[in-house]
């Protein structure tokens, strides 16, 4: 597991090291021609030969639509498999899981499966191992399988990724290991699939004082309701805003008005 400060090769991450057979990722959009020469190839070469992508439904068919010659593997040494989801929403998870009889790798983020997400854009990732020395991340891993299984079932129905997630299952044994009681202060894999984000999130904490709530977007709701639903359930003593620049706030005066309003702004 890299250092908390330590920056991450996304490439060298997921194919530097042996011991996988399966590598499944989520992503928003697609670079086919930068997954197959980047990411395929070598993991094939260390042995990984069963690669799932699930991939937003409308990005899909945009990739469809401009493949041309930039991809030479798909449907045969790969599966790119669309996710339908319900009007005015996105498949947006980023997530590649890498599995095997003895280890597996997760990385979790926010650059999709294309050359600017994993080299060009500034990305926050964080990668997690498991192997017979480090077993403490094993009910993050289970986490991790079960949203990959949920939405494959939801939104995927695909036969050929349900014959490999149950031979993956097979193989990666350890995923079925009984649990140990997680320390909510540590690690947890949270997503929206079953239940919104703030819920989640106010359950972990319960009745603990929030004294910093650091929120680092590219991105803000028009009329700042997020923002403001975190300080209402939270009340931190300060909140620190990290945002690309002011492009990323539909109204930049409304920070202002926050700010006036007694909510504890930090801006960068």
């Amino acid at each position: 597991m890299n250092d908390i400060n330590e920056p991450i090769h996304l490439v060298n991450a997921i194919t530097e090291q042996q011991g996988f057979e399966t590598a499944v990722y989520c992503t928003y959009g697609v670079d086919l021609a930068f997954f197959e020469e980047a990411i395929l190839h070598p993991l094939r070469v260390n042995g990984c030969r069963r690669h799932i992508i699930f991939v937003d439904a409308a990005r899909y068919a945009d990739t469809l639509r401009d493949l041309r010659d930039s991809a030479n593997w798909i449907g045969r040494r790969y599966l790119l498999i669309p996710m339908h989801m319900p009007p005015y929403q996105s498949f947006h998870s980023k997530m590649v899981l890498l599995l095997g009889p003895e280890r597996g790798r997760l990385l979790l983020g926010s650059g999709n499966l294309t050359f600017t997400g994993f080299g060009h854009n500034c990305e926050l990732y964080t990668c997690l191992d498991w192997h017979s020395d480090q077993r403490e991340t094993l009910p993050i891993f289970q986490a991790a399988w079960q949203f990959i299984q949920e939405i494959q079932k939801k939104y995927g129905h695909s036969l050929a990724v349900d014959k490999i997630l149950k031979k993956t299952g097979y193989i990666a044994y350890w995923l079925s290991q009984e649990n140990f009681e997680n320390d909510h202060r540590t690690l947890q894999f949270l997503h929206t699939q079953n239940a919104e984000l703030l819920g989640q999130l106010s359950s972990i904490i319960g009745s603990e004082a929030v004294n910093r709530l650091t929120i680092i977007t590219p991105f803000l709701d028009k009329k700042l309701l997020a923002l403001e639903a975190l300080n209402q359930q939270f009340a931190p003593k300060t909140i620190r805003l990290i945002l690309q620049d002011k492009e990323a706030v539909g109204d930049a005066d409304l920070l202002g008005k926050l700010q006036q309003q007694g909510i504890p702004l930090q801006i960068y």
